[in-house]
């Protein structure tokens, strides 16, 4: 068997990949990391309730008491009769629906039959209320991005009235834990960091094998 070699072509060939390589944006390599771990991380906050050692945030406070009949009667906000319109009768209908379902829920699950204000809207809104989740509109959750600055690539709060909510919540947790410093939650745990690496080099390697195969 005769093996042709053509030098020619071969040094022509990895000049293409050279030049090719020139090209290459790597950053994209970095967002796809970046955004399995921000995933994860906001599923275990948003979904899980925990903070970055895996540890339950802990439960909803404040002073319990029984759900009222006339809760929304008069509308989403609590107005009286005279100042709501057939648009806050009707949501505020809906929310008390939803919240003697919540009610309805928990007895049937052994849980609380008084709850806190802020429980309780919660559940009017349809949320639930066995554990803290920081979600209730969804603000915080869609506040997290990935942001590209200098060939850099950061998991970051698009505005900072969603930092400052954060940063408190670290603290107020850790304060009713009785935890001298504060709760990381915004933090990356080892798996998170572990997915990032892992998804960093798929797109990596995808991207240099692209080069030699084109």
């Amino acid at each position: 068997m005769t093996v042709k070699s053509n030098i020619q072509d071969i040094i022509s060939r990895l000049e293409r990949i050279r030049d090719k390589a020139a090209t290459i944006d790597v950053t994209a390599a970095l967002v796809v990391g970046a955004n399995a771990r921000m995933g994860v991380m906001k599923n275990r906050i948003f979904n899980q309730g925990q903070d970055s050692e895996n540890n339950s945030l802990g439960k909803y406070t404040g002073k319990k008491t029984k759900v009222t009949n006339n809760r929304y009667t008069f509308g989403n906000n609590n107005s009286d009769f005279q100042t709501a319109d057939a648009e806050d009768l009707k949501q505020g209908k809906k929310k008390l629906k939803r919240l003697k379902a919540g009610i309805k829920n928990e007895k049937q699950s052994g849980g609380a039959s008084q709850f806190s204000e802020y429980e309780k809207e919660r559940l009017a809104a349809g949320r639930q209320i066995r554990y803290k989740d920081l979600e209730f509109e969804g603000t915080l959750r869609r506040s997290i991005v990935i942001a590209e600055q200098n060939n850099a690539v950061y998991c970051v709060f698009n505005d900072d009235e969603s930092k400052k909510i954060a940063g408190y919540q670290q603290k107020q947790i850790a304060k009713i834990k009785g935890l001298s410093d504060e709760v990381k939650i915004f933090w990356g745990t080892k798996e998170e960091k572990e997915i990032q690496r892992e998804q960093t080099n798929n797109a990596l390697r995808e991207i240099y094998e692209s080069l030699f195969n084109s």
